[in-house]
């Protein structure tokens, strides 16, 4: 079995060919067609968002909520998933039907850990996303996800995170301070930012301009207003000749790629 290494650039080798190291804090064990995900500290909002969603199916857990057990036939992670594809299309790139998948299952565990669990997600990392039969999409990440102020809708962010970590909201990187406090639908603009690393051959190119334009505004003058749509503007024009353009996918980005964090929306397909 292949090594996964995440983009943090931990320094992790495969414990056995049955063993796949995800990051410090997950990694995955296989026994015949048995998957045990294991946590390194306990995950209750996860597991639930896994389980009650049924995004992992017949998957069970136990009263520690560290593991998650189910079966499968393949499990990878979103990025040899697309490395996958280029080996048997020749285009390292998700259909559109397998964006859809990609997004009614990301967009349903997220609906569940916000309305159900009262937390959201800071944002998105393709070592993260599990890739589950080659059908299912589901989100791993230990250290992101955090607890909604009920009064304020904020989250808190009490550490520092890097762009090369996840996908990085505007919010996020106005961030000068720790503690910072910014609205839950960070989360929105970061999986937008996946969904279009998912449709795109040269996934990287975009978000490093992306990354270079936002600190770029963040130093001049303009008003948030003035921005709102410009970088909208830039970051979907990386989608012009993709056969999304136009479709509700396109619709959906457009909504989630929003400025301003309190006006995004997400409406599933």
């Amino acid at each position: 079995m292949e090594k996964i290494i995440n983009q943090k650039n931990i320094n992790q080798k495969n414990i056995n060919e049955n063993e796949i190291i995800i990051n410090d804090n997950v990694k995955i064990k296989k026994e015949h067609n048995i998957y045990q995900l294991e946590f390194k500290t306990s995950n209750y909002e996860l597991i639930k968002s896994l389980l009650k969603t049924r995004i992992i199916q017949g998957g069970s857990t136990d009263e520690t909520y560290k593991r998650i057990y189910f079966k499968a036939d393949q499990v990878k992670t979103l990025k040899q998933y697309k490395h996958d594809k280029k080996m048997i299309t020749g285009k390292r790139v998700l259909s559109v039907s397998d964006i859809a998948k990609l997004i009614r299952c990301l967009v349903t565990q997220l609906n569940y850990l916000i309305e159900i669990e009262n937390h959201t997600v800071l944002g998105y990392n393709p070592e993260e996303i599990l890739v589950i039969n080659d059908t299912t999409f589901a989100y791993i990440g230990t250290e992101l996800i955090e607890k909604i102020d009920e009064d304020t809708q904020q989250v808190m962010i009490s550490c520092p995170y890097s762009p090369k970590d996840f996908f990085f909201s505007p919010e996020l990187l106005a961030i000068k301070e720790i503690p910072s406090y910014i609205h839950f639908k960070t989360s929105y603009f970061s999986l937008g930012l996946l969904i279009i690393y998912s449709a795109l051959e040269e996934d990287e190119e975009f978000y490093s301009e992306y990354i270079k334009n936002k600190y770029s505004t963040n130093h001049n003058t303009h008003s948030i207003n003035d921005n709102t749509y410009t970088i909208n503007h830039n970051i979907l024009n990386v989608l012009n000749n993709h056969p999304i353009k136009n479709t509700k996918i396109f619709w959906l980005l457009s909504r989630c790629l929003v400025e301003e964090a309190k006006d995004r929306s997400i409406i599933l397909l």
